[in-house]
This record gives C-alpha cells, sequence and structure tokens, in this order.
C-alpha cells in the first residue's frame, strides 16, 4: 500500500511540475471596420489576433475557456462575444478552428461578430477604440 501511494504522490508532484499556469498573451489585435452604422442594416466586424502560449497552446474551447474579446453595450444590458479558438483536430459541436495562420503556440486568428440593425449604440454609429 506504502509503495502504491508514494508512487501516485511521485505522479502527482510530476504532473503538477508541468502544468500551463500561464494563460495566452496577446501579440497583436486589430478589427474592420473601426465605424459602425447600426442605422442602415446589420453590421459584421471581422477581428484579428495574434496570440502566443508557452506550453499548451491556445484553447480549442472544449473543457478550457477559449480566448476571447467581449463588447458591452453603452448600457451595459448587452454585450457580444468574439472566441478564438484553435482545434487540434476535427471540430467536435460547436467547435471552432478560428486559427488561419501559424500554430497553437503562436498564432493568428480571425472570428467576426455581427451587430443587429438598430442595436445599441450612441445615435446609431459605435465608434469601437482600443
Amino acid at each position: 500500500m506504502k509503495i502504491g501511494l508514494i508512487l501516485a504522490l511521485l505522479l502527482l508532484s510530476i504532473a503538477s511540475a508541468f502544468s500551463d499556469t500561464t494563460p495566452p498573451k496577446h501579440v497583436s489585435f486589430d478589427f474592420e471596420p473601426k465605424v459602425v452604422d447600426l442605422t442602415k442594416a446589420d453590421q459584421n466586424i471581422t477581428f484579428t489576433v495574434r496570440l502566443e502560449d508557452d506550453l499548451s497552446g491556445v484553447s480549442d474551447g472544449i473543457g478550457i475557456s477559449p480566448s476571447y474579446v467581449r463588447f458591452v453595450s453603452p448600457s451595459g444590458d448587452r454585450d457580444a462575444v468574439v472566441l478564438f479558438r484553435a482545434s487540434s483536430g476535427e471540430p467536435i459541436g460547436n467547435n471552432q478552428n478560428d486559427l488561419v495562420l501559424g500554430d497553437m503556440l503562436k498564432g493568428t486568428y480571425v472570428n467576426n461578430v455581427t451587430l443587429p440593425q438598430y442595436g445599441e449604440s450612441v445615435n446609431g454609429i459605435l465608434i469601437i477604440s482600443l
């Protein structure tokens, strides 16, 4: 019994020595268009982000939260979330591969969000700035 317990503790300490506790970092972030007019139609915004991670890479969103950016309306009542996921294989369910260049450790991701016509904005115009 003692040998089994010692082996289990040893395996646990080895696993924890290699755990990835540092989240991915963003290297660059951009989007188009910079000004969105919601008075005429729904508007699509395309986001491009460069992400780097030191050990496990960017999450595929299954089991672990993917990298994302969240926008909140002026009143705080509405929000939009844009996910940046790297798929290590075939997409499963709603899992999507947003990686367009590079790999899970150093890659460029592209994803879109559509804001509805007449969505909450300031005088119908939404200006996004970094």
